[in-house]
């Protein structure tokens, strides 16, 4: 079992024992040919067939006289024989720096989180989600966090001690031997017994989850903890001085479950959750390849500008300000689907409509018309009681900036120039940098922040 860390039938291994493995980079919208992708990334045809039909990989439009290409859909993490790959979103144009693999990865645990606590979830986004090293990643990074936050699993054991405020008066009264004097009775011993940090005896199983873990997702895992990080050496020095039948599944699990059970220390029943975790569910064999991350990654922008823009007081529903479709039928009214922008906001001074969209704006990759057209209705049909000061997409931009920044006006023009009759559309930029932070650690960003310095629709025009 890949648990057993000091076992022979499993022993934890170095990961430089698989090469000078390092994590390679894909980007989110490549295409290439089978050939191409079973060379890039060390495919074999069933391989490559398995990523296809899990749609990792897509297949694209096929020109006369051409090659069948394929469209690299993921973004996360990609394990194969050959190594770990990041597919990085698009927006980085093919460039990533080991921090926005962290971000990426720390937003799609964000989301995969926010996913399962969800009680409605499109069928679409479940689909798109790929999960096969996802739990390992989750414990990997709960137990470096549980870790750096309290060490390496402690109990307090009892211990002779030789200091006065330690003694047990009680006890010495009940065990000692009195000896009665004229000026009063002494006592030949005292019982003094004080409580010493020791480690417990989840801390070896600790340990190896940690090394195991570090291992399986290396190169990933080097993203958190270099092979000589201190964090690892103390958990090797502490395997070191383990009998290794201490940690093979079946004592190891015996442990963490009687904890489970019986252990009322908040800190140590969530470490025994984290451990229970590793033993049962996240050390399964790997089979090459896999993926981490998902094939849409629009619903985890689109939950990033909803759940970091809209915790606000002023949030509001489309159908709290604007009319919706219905069908008149002889026999009464059916209620057609209704609008829904992602974000309504009050600003005070009018409303702010907004939906979140996936777009390399900068490599002009813009929404298409569809989108503008159901953005402009989502103006058109607000009621008269408010104004709708902004109407705009939401793309994510790869510059670090402190706020957003407006980078495209869309509107509808005719023979006689701009259409009068139909509002504009913004297209503004929002720093992944910024949104990433934000989402990862759940906090919201004032929309006053964002937008400040916008320019706003009435005073945009193309060009």
């Amino acid at each position: 079992m890949a648990a057993q860390a000091d076992s022979d039938t499993d022993p934890v291994r170095h990961p430089s024992s698989a090469g000078d493995q390092r994590t390679m980079l894909l980007c989110e919208g490549d295409v290439a040919t089978q050939a191409e992708w079973n060379r890039r990334i060390h495919l074999t045809n069933a391989q490559f067939q398995s990523l296809v039909t899990s749609r990792v990989l897509c297949r694209t439009a096929l020109p006369t006289n051409a090659d069948q290409r394929y469209r690299l859909d993921l973004v996360g993490l990609l394990f194969t024989e050959l190594g770990a790959f990041f597919a990085a979103p698009k927006v980085f144009d093919g460039q990533a720096a080991p921090h926005q693999i962290t971000e990426v990865v720390s937003c799609i645990r964000a989301y995969r989180k926010r996913l399962s606590a969800a009680k409605e979830v499109e069928a679409a986004e479940i689909q798109a989600w790929r999960d096969d090293p996802g739990r390992r990643i989750d414990t990997f990074l709960s137990l470096i966090d549980w870790t750096l936050a309290r060490g390496f699993q402690c109990e307090d054991l009892p211990v002779q001690s030789d200091d006065p405020s330690d003694i047990n008066w009680g006890a010495t009264f009940d065990d000692a031997l009195p000896l009665h004097l004229k000026t009063g009775t002494i006592y030949t011993d005292v019982v003094a017994h004080a409580s010493r940090p020791a480690l417990g005896a989840l801390s070896p199983i600790q340990a190896a989850a940690l090394v195991d873990l570090h291992d399986k997702l290396w190169p990933i895992s080097s993203l958190w903890l270099s092979w000589y990080d201190p964090l690892l050496d103390r958990a090797r020095d502490i395997l070191d001085d383990q009998d290794a039948t201490s940690i093979v599944q079946g004592a190891a699990l015996e442990t963490v479950t009687d904890y489970l059970q019986s252990c009322n220390r908040d800190h140590d029943l969530e470490l025994a959750g984290i451990l229970y975790d590793w033993l049962t569910r996240s050390t399964q064999t790997r089979v090459n390849p896999v993926a981490f991350g998902t094939t849409a990654f629009e619903y985890v922008w689109e939950d990033m500008c909803r759940s970091t823009i809209t915790g606000l007081p002023c949030l509001m529903g489309h159908k709290e300000v604007a009319s919706q479709p219905v069908y008149f039928l002889n026999h009464g009214e059916v209620q057609a689907a209704s609008q829904r922008p992602d974000i309504v906001l009050n600003l005070g001074d009018g409303l702010a409509v907004l939906d979140a969209k996936w777009y390399k704006v900068i490599g002009s990759d813009f929404p298409g018309t569809p989108d503008i057209i159901k953005q402009i209705m989502y103006q058109a049909t607000v009621s008269e009681d408010h104004t709708v000061k902004i109407n705009a997409f939401l793309v994510p931009l790869a510059e670090d900036l402190p706020s957003a920044r407006l980078l495209a006006h869309a509107a509808l023009t005719g023979n006689q120039g701009l259409d009068p009759r139909f509002p504009g559309v913004l297209v503004i930029g929002l720093p992944w940098k910024l949104m990433a932070s934000a989402y990862s650690q759940a906090r919201h960003i004032p929309v006053e922040r964002l937008l400040d310095g916008l320019t706003t629709e009435g005073e945009a025009g193309p060009g």
